[in-house]
């Protein structure tokens, strides 16, 4: 049941997110065409369209996540979904993978559109020797982080989105269950920001990157600074700490597991 309920919603985000991206490219190709014949006003205004599509495909995947599962859970469409012979473990998880893999792609693409832009109005940004350093052994440490960060980032939003709604759909707030959304996520990030702060600054456990390469290190990046704030030996090490992603990955999966649980025993549909 999980395999159907999860590709009804892949094909709802197929209805609209590929006219997103076809868009991207068909700019990209008119960029491509305008600087080919040294039209400039054409390439500016392709450049231009190019970059609202790239953020497009970046923020329609959050406008999607938020409405497929308001909709699909607590409004009209929510009287059914309720009533199938389904876990309510069952719904939450198709529409968390779902929203996962499709932010996913909409991050992918959104990235590409940048690179788009870049190779229609600074090509020298994507010569083979930058991007050969870019994908260095000596940087490859930090493209991980970056991507492992954002892969666990992007569980703690959808986990903040769907308890917020969830929460809000409560008997104590349902009659301003919209209103109520958006306060419960913005107070649910503003928290969830302060720990990640806390985190890569307190838990002993990070990754430090020096002229000789990556090591992991089991201590504070606090214990590298000292009174004055500078960081001891800055200008040879940088550090990354990994409690922002223990963090995420907590708040993700802590968050999804509170919502089946309001799902199971507190909600009310309006």
């Amino acid at each position: 049941m999980l395999g159907k309920l999860l590709k009804y919603e892949m094909k709802a985000g197929l209805r609209l997110f590929p006219i997103i991206y076809l868009a991207g490219v068909l700019f990209f190709l008119l960029g491509l065409l305008a600087k080919t014949l040294h039209i400039n006003q054409i390439l500016t205004t392709a450049v231009v369209m190019l970059a609202i599509a790239a953020a497009a495909s970046a923020i329609s995947v959050i406008i999607f996540t938020i409405v497929r599962f308001f909709k699909g859970m607590f409004g009209a469409e929510g009287y059914l979904t309720q009533t199938l012979p389904v876990s309510k473990g069952s719904l939450l998880a198709s529409r968390t993978i779902a929203a996962y893999v499709w932010m996913l792609i909409g991050v992918a693409m959104a990235l590409l559109g940048v690179v788009g832009i870049l190779y229609l109005v600074a090509p020298e940004m994507l010569n083979r020797e930058i991007l050969r350093t870019l994908f260095s052994d000596a940087n490859r440490p930090i493209l991980f982080y970056v991507g492992a960060a954002l892969l666990l980032q992007l569980l703690a939003v959808i986990g903040e989105l769907y308890f917020a709604m969830t929460l809000a759909n409560t008997r104590s707030f349902l009659r301003n269950n919209a209103l109520f959304s958006v306060l419960f996520y913005f107070g649910l990030n503003t928290v969830v920001g302060l720990l990640e702060v806390a985190a890569v600054l307190l838990i002993p456990f990070g990754m430090r990157l020096n002229g000789h390469g990556a090591e992991i290190r089991f201590e504070p990046m606090l214990s590298g600074l000292d009174f004055s704030g500078q960081a001891q030996g800055l200008v040879d090490t940088v550090t990354f700490g990994f409690g922002v992603m223990i963090v995420d990955l907590i708040v993700g999966v802590g968050l999804l597991l509170l919502t089946r649980w309001l799902l199971e025993r507190k909600v009310s549909i309006k």
